[in-house]
This record gives structure tokens, sequence and C-alpha cells, in this order.
């Protein structure tokens, strides 16, 4: 893509998600932005039912098993990977889901 087509393509980005857009990049943004602020004043995730802790939820699943906005590669698996960096102590359950689901492949595969 030519550097002007990727500025027009910015361009209309920016005029069709205004800060009322509920596209998924936009909603994964603004939900992920409140976690970051929950998680900075309470020191844990989200748990209690409601729409941030329902959002961890999906997005802890769907990484670990690469679906969803989760898949291999995408956008914003890598921003997720990123948060999960940031905070490794809240997110310990994710490296015992990649060593259980290697070895469901070994014994099933």
């Amino acid at each position: 893509m030519s550097d002007t087509k990727t500025k027009e393509t910015k361009e209309t980005q920016k005029s069709v998600c205004p800060d009322t857009c509920s596209c998924v990049k936009c909603d994964f943004t603004k939900n992920l932005d409140a976690v970051k602020k929950y998680v900075d004043k309470e020191w844990d995730l989200p748990c209690e039912e409601g729409e941030l802790a329902d959002f961890v939820a999906e997005q802890r699943s769907d990484y670990g098993y690469e679906r969803g906005l989760m898949v291999e590669g995408g956008p914003l698996r890598k921003i997720w990977k990123a948060f999960m960096d940031e905070w490794p102590e809240l997110f310990e359950m994710e490296d015992e889901i990649e060593f259980l689901r290697g070895l469901e492949s070994e014994v099933c595969g």
C-alpha cells in the first residue's frame, strides 16, 4: 500500500471512528484502557460480573485458544500480549494453559 493510500486510510478511519464508535478495534481499545485503569488502581484484574470482567475473561480464553480477536499474528493479540507482559503476575495462568495444551497435543496428537 502506498504512503498516500495509507495516510488516506488513517484519515478515513479517524473520521469514521469518532469517540462514539463501536467498531471491534475501538471497543477493544476502550475496554483495554478501562481495564488498565482498573489494574493501576486495584493491582488486580476485574473479576466481578460486569463488562470489564467479561472482556478480560473473553480475551484470556481467546488468547489461549488463538481465536476471535486473538488469532496468531493479529494486531489486537499483540496489544493484549504487551498488556500481559506488563502485568505478568496477573496472567500466570496463561503459562499453565500453554503447558497443558502442549501435553494434550502430545497425548492426543
